[in-house]
């Protein structure tokens, strides 16, 4: 059995922390219209998102490590029976169940069919993530082929870097026209996207452990910059607009692409023997880690309906990171349970 296989201590714990990472920054972004830019209140916001930003770039990282590893067997028929079959029951179980629960919220106003049915095809808000996965799982045969020549991995990951982050980023200073204008119309597709980081994944995870200290400090010092500028930055547009902007927010900029990097190499890089003890733990976490991201909106939800306003008073810095630990506990527990049912194990 694949899951009967050694696992890497330090991949399981990079999946729990981004996990969590993805929970504190939808937690922290559930009031972001509620205050002006200028307060301090969102100014809070802003600086917990900004810091965890990296979290969703890392699973793509993390995934692209695994499955373009040329010592795992994975063929086209294996890609669609296995994962890809398994990955659309996930989406339409939990579609079907986000579906339900906003045509309930909706009440007395129905639901037409159509609706629903368009609810259901395109998933509820975190859900795009599943589709996104799934593409790139597709097209894995295809850059197994190429990530087995070094070089030709850098210069796809150096063409989506400067395509897909750098290029859209700088752009989108002047609006999506000129976005649209100056790289839309070259039908330049192929290194677009979330491919770069997939692709980077496996190539860190191949090399980093042979690099100098000098040359991963180098990163680390380049990753902790990239946060603070993604902080900083998405801060100053705010506030010279006055509205709540997310222009240093989108999971493709170059600066979460540095700072993903510089955390994956750290964790590739660092000893975790002490960790060894808890090794079963942090397996039995990692692998309730995609049940979580379909649950958390959920379990945010229900925080909320709790009346429980993680914003109110002058505690919302410390109150921000307790709910989204509360999140993360719900989600991981309604995770756990439904690993015991037999037919909803399935979907997590």
């Amino acid at each position: 059995m694949e899951n009967e296989k050694p696992r890497l201590l330090w991949a399981d714990l990079l999946r729990i922390i981004s996990m969590a990472g993805i929970v504190l920054m939808h937690t922290s972004a559930d009031y972001w219209d509620a205050y002006p830019v200028s307060s301090p209140q969102w100014l809070t916001m802003n600086f917990y998102d900004a810091a965890v930003r990296w979290s969703l770039p890392m699973f793509v990282m993390i995934s692209g490590m695994f499955f373009l590893n040329p010592q795992k067997e994975i063929s086209i028929k294996k890609i669609f029976d296995k994962y890809i079959s398994r990955l659309l029951l996930v989406f339409f179980g939990w579609s079907l169940f986000y579906a339900i629960l906003v045509t309930i919220k909706n009440m007395p106003q129905q639901t037409d069919t159509v609706t629903f049915i368009g609810m259901l095809i395109s998933g509820y808000l975190h859900m795009w993530f599943l589709y996104m996965i799934m593409g790139l799982y597709i097209i894995t045969p295809i850059l197994r082929k190429f990530t087995e020549d070094d070089k030709i991995s850098k210069y796809f990951v150096a063409l989506c870097f400067v395509f897909s982050m750098a290029i859209p980023f700088i752009l989108s200073f002047w609006g999506d026209s000129v976005y649209d204008s100056v790289l839309g119309e070259t039908c330049f597709y192929f290194p677009m996207g979330f491919t770069g980081l997939f692709v980077w994944g496996h190539y860190l995870n191949k090399h980093a452990a042979q690099w100098t200290h000098k040359k991963a400090a180098a990163l680390y010092i380049a990753g902790a910059a990239s946060i603070l500028i993604t902080m900083a930055g998405n801060a100053a547009v705010s506030l010279i607009s006055g509205e709540a902007s997310e222009l240093f927010f989108v999971h493709t900029s170059p600066f979460h692409f540095i700072a993903a990097s510089a955390i994956f190499v750290f964790f590739r890089r660092a000893d975790w023997s002490k960790f060894e003890k808890y090794q079963q733990l942090t397996v039995n976490l990692s692998k309730l880690t995609l049940g979580v991201y379909l649950a958390h909106i959920a379990m945010l939800g229900i925080v909320k309906k709790l009346s429980i306003h993680f914003m109110a008073g002058n505690l919302y810095f410390i109150n921000i990171p307790l709910a989204a630990l509360l999140v993360i506990a719900m989600s991981f527990a309604a995770v756990y349970v439904m690993k015991k049912i037999p037919f909803l194990r399935k979907l997590v």
